[in-house]
């Protein structure tokens, strides 16, 4: 979600005050649009989370009802792996959300931890993203916001890493599901975390339906296995354009022992064009039948080598350009053995050595990547 710019006083402590049966204990997050508490209820002692609208923001109707959209569509969806909310409400001039409380950590966390997931894990958390999000989609309900930070992993004894999707604060209701005074966000209104967003969500249009999330899917699928996002650069307005213009760099190349099929399942959800994304969440679920997924590669071998196009030594991706000085790879090898690498690749070699280098990106931190966010 983009972040709000009001800049406001933080308004006083809430602890203590009840909220829809719960009686607020502690605060576990806060941002611009409000805070959320953990709560308990007084007589039976359920635990809860309890989201609380700022004050200051509930003043704008389109963020009341963001906040309104979000608890509809997640008790629309009634999946599994969607966090349940079991109230709404306004309580002395203050909205609020009661959900499920959730132990864990988010997917974000874990990859600010562990940085690069084995496929095991990746399709055990992937299959419950898409399975959650494709009963969303088939009820007419498109999240526009899906990223590590807002799937959050349980700390369940049967099952690990079992999903809760979180956060339809920004979901689009297509259809019977649309409010009469349509969706909160105003045409030409750029929504979600640019890293994530969709090339048709960078434009702002209309048009945009399930296959948004196949891409922002695509995009969390290849951060899980390569470490991460397709596209880094230093500004939103660049990372926006990259989605729009530029072709990710395969994830194989920076991940070579990632299965062939899911570097090409990733590829095919990550298409500029929605027609050739895959059809539906269904499709993708699948992950160890993706074999189906169109072949990059050979469309690939249809150009001129990436490096060799762009001229000697320049990479053709200009977001990825290969670092020509010291490389400070995740596993820090040497730049003899990136020359080794690049002498390996072809005769002369500047080429090759530039796909090895672009292979050793300098690593930054999660929440560099995400400055824009």
């Amino acid at each position: 979600m983009c972040p709000d710019t009001l800049d406001i006083a933080k308004p006083p402590s809430l602890i203590g005050r009840v909220f829809g049966g719960y009686r607020l204990v502690t605060e576990l997050s806060s941002g611009g649009m409000g805070t959320v508490y953990y709560a308990e209820h007084p007589v039976i002692g359920r635990r809860a989370a309890v989201k609380v609208l700022r004050p200051d923001v509930a003043q704008n109707p389109q963020v009341v009802a963001r906040f309104l959209t979000e608890a509809r569509a997640a008790n629309d969806i009634h999946h599994p792996n969607v966090v349940d909310i079991t109230d709404i409400g306004v309580s002395e001039g203050l909205h609020y959300i009661v959900m499920s409380f959730l132990e864990g950590e988010t997917l974000g966390e874990r990859l600010e931890r562990d940085r690069v997931l084995d496929e095991p894990s990746t399709i055990r958390i992937v299959r419950q993203v898409a399975s959650a999000l494709g009963a969303a989609h088939e009820r007419g309900i498109v999240h526009r916001d899906l990223k590590p930070e807002n799937v959050f992993l349980l700390n369940h004894p049967d099952h690990p890493d079992y999903v809760k999707i979180l956060d339809f604060g920004i979901a689009k209701l297509i259809g019977s599901q649309a409010a009469p005074a349509g969706n909160p966000t105003e045409l030409g209104t750029v929504v979600g975390t640019p890293a994530y967003m969709s090339p048709e969500q960078c434009r702002a249009t209309s048009e945009l339906d399930h296959r948004s999330d196949i891409y922002s899917l695509g995009v969390m699928l290849y951060e899980m296995l390569v470490g991460q996002v397709p596209f880094r650069a230093l500004s939103t307005t660049e990372v926006l354009m990259a989605h729009l213009q530029e072709t990710p760099v395969p994830p194989i190349e920076l991940n070579p022992k990632l299965s062939m099929h899911l570097n090409l399942a990733i590829l095919r959800a990550l298409e500029k064009d929605p027609g050739r994304r895959f059809a539906s969440m269904r499709e993708l679920r699948d992950l160890r039948e993706a074999r189906t997924a169109r072949s990059f590669v050979c469309r690939r071998q249809a150009h001129p080598d990436h490096s060799a196009a762009a001229g000697e030594g320049q990479s053709a991706h200009p977001i990825h350009a290969g670092h020509r000085g010291p490389v400070h790879g995740l596993d820090r090898r040497s730049e003899s053995e990136l020359q080794r690498r690049g002498q390996a690749g072809g005769s002369g070699s500047r080429a090759g050595l530039a796909r090895a280098s672009r292979g050793q990106q300098c690593r930054v931190s999660r929440q560099e990547r995400r400055d824009h966010a």
